[in-house]
């Protein structure tokens, strides 16, 4: 069970990074080693992409941010798209 919720926890990070800009998911995934990358530190990031390594820090920041925010929101839309499917549910029950 708790093996099925952090593969769709992960599943739903994935999908998320997806939407945000794309310098901002080039950083994330290499930080991160998502997609089989090795995480890189900041510093590393920071030459790699010739920026430095503070504005690296900055959109990291950001993008963890933006993020959760996506993530909260998908979470909340996920528990309305509950609640509604149970009130149908309860409603096609009542009324058969």
């Amino acid at each position: 069970m708790l093996q099925h919720v952090l593969i769709m926890r992960y599943l739903d990070i994935q999908e998320v990074i997806e939407q945000i800009l794309s310098r901002d998911k080039e950083i994330i995934v290499l930080y991160f080693g998502f997609y089989g990358n090795t995480p890189c530190p900041q510093s590393q990031i920071a030459n790699k992409l010739g920026i430095s390594q503070s504005y690296v820090s900055r959109r990291i920041r950001k993008a963890l941010n933006n993020i959760k925010e996506l993530l909260q929101s998908k979470e909340a839309i996920g528990k309305i798209d509950k609640k509604s499917n149970s009130k149908y549910l309860n409603y096609k029950r009542d009324y058969k």
